[in-house]
């Protein structure tokens, strides 16, 4: 109950504009509950977010392997997320970026994320000879950016 309140709450409204003691009044417990389980805000923030990322990553994962081609699938994951980004507060997306703590946890696992998917889309890209070998060289830019 706790997650959901705090994710409902994060989305809508961004990290700043979301007080602790408004989550614990609509999650039904007190703050000092959140603080038993959570360090700090920015740590139950940053779970929150991670949590749905990894929903988002499981329904991406999902539904990859319903769409055949290679270009189909980039298509399907661009348009994914310009449809889930409109669901989320500017609010939030400012927040991210104005706290370095916040925004390199959430960039971190985006990156791993990232990285799995497209991998996945490139070798069975090549496999289907729907995208050539790809040499070391393009293999060590990927591992470079998302080291």
């Amino acid at each position: 109950r706790l997650m959901e309140k705090a994710q409902e709450l994060f989305l809508k409204f961004g990290y700043k504009a979301t007080p602790m003691d408004q989550i614990a009044e609509e999650a039904g417990i007190s703050k000092m509950t959140i603080y038993r389980y959570f360090k700090s805000k920015e740590d139950l923030f940053v779970k929150t977010i991670l949590s749905v990322m990894e929903k988002y990553f499981k329904y991406i994962k999902d539904n990859m392997d319903e769409i055949e081609g290679t270009l189909e699938k980039i298509d399907f994951l661009l348009n994914l997320g310009l449809e889930y980004s409109k669901e989320y507060s500017l609010a939030l997306y400012k927040d991210i970026l104005d706290n370095p703590y916040i925004y390199d946890a959430i960039i971190k696992e985006k990156k791993i994320m990232s990285r799995i998917i497209f991998e996945d889309i490139i070798r069975e890209g090549m496999k289907k000879g729907e995208i050539r070998n790809i040499d070391g060289t393009f293999v060590d830019c990927i591992d470079r950016w998302y080291g």
